[in-house]
C-alpha cells in the first residue's frame, strides 16, 4: 500500500487550503510543522494501487483489483444519500449524527465544518453532534445574523442563493440536530 489521503479528509489538517484543496506550506511552517507530514493527496476515485498477492490470500479479493483512495465517511455517506448538487442536504444518525449541505465553492460558517465533498468540485457544510457535551438550542443560532465567510470574492447573486440554502439548513437543523457547543 501507499500512504495517501483524499481531499475530503483535508478539513482536519490546519494548513489545508479549502478553496483549492492544496497544502499551505507557509502556514505549516508558521505552525512549526512540516508540510511533508501530509501524504500524497488524491481524488477519492483515483486508483492508488492494486491488491497484492499477499492481500488477495488474506482477504479473498482478486489479485490486481484496483484500490482507490476512498473518502471521509460522512462525505461518502452524503454521496450515498444522493447529495451531489448545490443545495441538496441530508441528515445522518448514529453515534455521531449530523446534517450536510452541498455547495459548489468553499463557503464557511463559524458553527459548521467545511470540507471538500467526494464529488469533485463540490464542498460540504456539516453540523452535528457526537453524543457528549453541552448542546445549544439551534434557535439561538437562527435568531442571530447568519454570517457567511467567503474564501473568494463574493458573487452577490450566488451569495443570496446560498444564504437562502443556509437558512433552510439551519431551519432543518433546529428540528433534527442540536449543535455541539461546549466541552467541559
Amino acid at each position: 500500500g501507499v500512504m495517501s489521503m483524499d481531499y475530503s479528509q483535508g478539513y482536519g489538517v490546519h494548513f489545508f487550503k479549502m478553496d483549492d484543496c492544496t497544502v499551505d506550506e507557509e502556514l505549516a511552517k508558521e505552525l512549526g510543522l512540516s508540510a511533508d507530514l501530509i501524504p500524497q493527496l488524491y481524488e477519492c476515485h483515483d486508483i492508488i494501487g492494486h491488491v497484492t498477492a499477499e492481500a488477495a490470500a488474506l482477504t479473498g479479493l482478486a489479485e490486481g483489483t484496483p484500490v482507490v483512495a476512498g473518502g471521509l465517511d460522512a462525505a461518502c455517506g452524503t454521496l450515498g444519500a444522493g447529495v451531489y448538487l448545490p443545495g441538496q442536504t441530508q441528515e445522518q444518525g448514529g453515534q455521531a449524527g449530523g446534517m450536510s449541505i452541498c455547495v459548489d465553492h468553499a463557503l464557511a460558517h463559524p458553527k459548521l465544518i467545511l470540507s471538500p465533498h467526494v464529488v469533485p468540485g463540490m464542498w460540504l457544510l456539516q453540523g452535528g453532534t457526537v453524543g457528549v457535551g453541552v448542546y445549544e438550542d439551534f434557535q439561538e443560532a437562527i435568531d442571530q445574523t447568519i454570517v457567511i465567510t467567503r474564501v473568494q470574492e463574493p458573487d452577490m447573486e450566488a451569495h443570496a442563493q446560498y444564504k437562502k440554502y443556509m437558512q433552510m439548513y439551519l431551519d432543518l437543523s433546529e428540528t433534527l440536530t442540536p449543535v455541539f457547543n461546549k466541552v467541559y
